[in-house]
């Protein structure tokens, strides 16, 4: 079972780093194979990790602007909000 690497290679992997529903890491378990398989961490923001297959490297520079991108875009910023407020509510309901 698993992927292998040397058939299906994604440019670039999102994962969720935390353990559903909470904010616990749980990245440790399973990104050294990202690693071991030469994926660059390209960006880690919140509970998100990007990885970059290194043949695209260049993807790289896309990731450098983010935050500014973030901070700027009102749309995108108003989906964090919203997004950020739902996990707020979930996780306070009694």
């Amino acid at each position: 079972m698993g992927c292998d690497f040397n058939i299906v290679r994604p440019w670039i992997f999102v994962v969720e780093v935390t353990k559903t529903g909470t904010s616990i890491l749980s990245h440790e378990g399973w990104e050294t194979i990202l690693i071991d398989h030469g994926y660059i961490l390209g960006y880690n923001k919140g509970i998100d990790r990007y990885y970059v297959d290194p043949r695209r490297e260049y993807l790289l520079d896309y990731f450098e602007n983010t935050d500014k991108f973030i901070t700027e875009n009102e749309i995108v910023r108003m989906s964090m909000i919203k997004g950020w407020t739902q996990i707020w509510e979930m996780q306070n309901k009694k």
